[in-house]
């Protein structure tokens, strides 16, 4: 884990990434460039000045505590696909979490005067709906709480009848791990046969229906060269939100580093998709965190305060380790629910050192000037030492972006909702 440092308070940090015109990305001889929350922001360089005074008056403003609950279920650690690269070895453990934990979790942590509604999350692990009685008690439970109950759920799209008709009922968010055409190579089911078509079938009716959906697709080796398609395909099944994502093959994964996409290949080929988006005027959005967080926080809330629980009832930061037996599980758990009892153990010491994942506390990140886009990158890549390689993909592919963005100012619907 990280070595303990002193992390910035919003105002230093915000009076750093502007000095020096640190946190400005030049577009063209003359423009910079710089991103707000949901905003990009072109400035000509004579303008620098009056627009440093600008952004520091803009972003010293208190933010509003959030009181919403929010808590992610593993299920189960079992999987019914069996893809080649992933990130928890899915199925190879079958451990299912008791229905009763995740009431009684549920139970334990809401307080009425605290919290004003419970935001829940199911995924894996495995495959969230191979324990569907966790997942109807859980949100049994949630709405017998309170009145204001989300649910999201990401799922390997494998889901039968009786879960469609739930997800309808309960009018989940879903996001749906699918990877197009490549799918029958990278994610089989377990005996070998093609998952392509149930799953198909599956979004096609989720989109029908009008549940919002997300499809997440994983890009490696043997895909990289098809996210054009896979774009299409996604549109014509109704999607309108996307996300591509680098594969990274870890000591926990399942597979080997051939599958890893090299940084050239990914830009390369996801500017491809997005101009083919815009060419089309295809009605999809990317869904990326360069574009659609704030600038000065976390890459994601492991630094503030991830709950999830996995089937064994301990409690991790990170829904990529929920397995105890996976590497660096004893960096990444930090607390313990034991049903009997109740009791929720927290280690609070390991819980305050998660806030060192901040740019302000890596090496290279302070100097440099896309480090409120990227924000240091995923804390789980820097446990595992891959850091280099997602800073190599952002150097290489924001620049590009944002002369896009200024050039023609359409391609922005494409990552930023308004």
């Amino acid at each position: 884990m990280m070595e303990n440092k002193v992390t910035l308070s919003l105002e230093q940090l915000t009076q750093d990434a502007v000095s020096n015109k640190s946190d400005f990305i030049r577009v063209n001889k003359d423009v910079y460039a710089v991103i707000r929350p949901n905003e990009i922001l072109y400035v000509h360089e004579e303008e620098l000045d009056n627009f440093k005074e600008y952004l520091i008056a803009l972003s010293t403003h208190p933010q509003k505590e959030r009181n919403i609950l929010s808590v992610t279920f593993v299920p189960t650690l079992d999987c019914n696909l069996g893809c080649i690269y992933c990130y928890s070895r899915g199925g190879e453990q079958r451990d299912m979490m008791p229905p009763s934990m995740a009431s009684k979790f549920l139970e334990k942590l809401y307080d009425p005067k605290k919290h004003s509604g419970i935001h829940l999350r199911f995924a894996g692990g495995g495959e969230p709906f191979l324990n569907f009685e966790c997942i109807k008690e859980a949100t049994r439970t949630a709405k017998r709480l309170t009145d204001v109950a989300s649910l999201h759920c990401i799922t390997n799209g494998t889901f039968n009848w009786d879960h469609l008709s739930w997800i309808l009922k309960e009018n989940l968010h879903m996001r749906v791990s699918y990877d197009g055409i490549s799918q029958k190579i990278q994610r089989p089911y377990r005996d070998g046969r093609d998952s392509s078509e149930i799953i198909r079938g599956n979004i096609q009716e989720l989109t029908n229906n009008g549940i919002e959906t997300v499809v997440q697709s994983t890009i490696t080796s043997l895909n990289v060269s098809q996210m054009k398609e896979m774009a299409s395909e996604f549109y014509d099944l109704g999607v309108r939100t996307i996300k591509m994502e680098p594969v990274y093959i870890t000591d926990n994964s399942r597979g080997n580093q051939k599958l890893n996409v090299s940084p050239s290949d990914f830009v390369s080929n996801f500017l491809d998709m997005i101009k083919y988006i815009r060419e089309k005027n295809l009605d999809i959005q990317v869904d990326s965190a360069f574009f659609s967080r704030p600038t000065l926080g976390n890459y994601c809330s492991l630094s503030t305060g991830n709950l999830i629980l996995t089937p064994s009832g301990d409690i991790s930061g990170c829904v990529e380790i929920t397995n105890n037996c996976d590497c660096h599980s004893e960096d990444v758990f930090y607390g313990r629910f034991e049903e009997d009892s109740r009791e929720i153990k927290f280690n609070d010491s390991k819980k305050k050192s998660f806030r060192n994942f901040h740019f302000s506390n890596y090496k290279n990140c302070p100097s440099c000037n896309l480090k409120l886009i990227c924000r240091g990158g995923c804390p789980l890549r820097r446990v595992w030492n891959q850091e280099d390689h997602s800073c190599e993909i952002t150097k290489r592919l924001i620049p590009q972006l944002l002369r896009l963005f200024y050039e023609d100012p359409s391609y922005t619907k494409i990552f930023i909702k308004k």
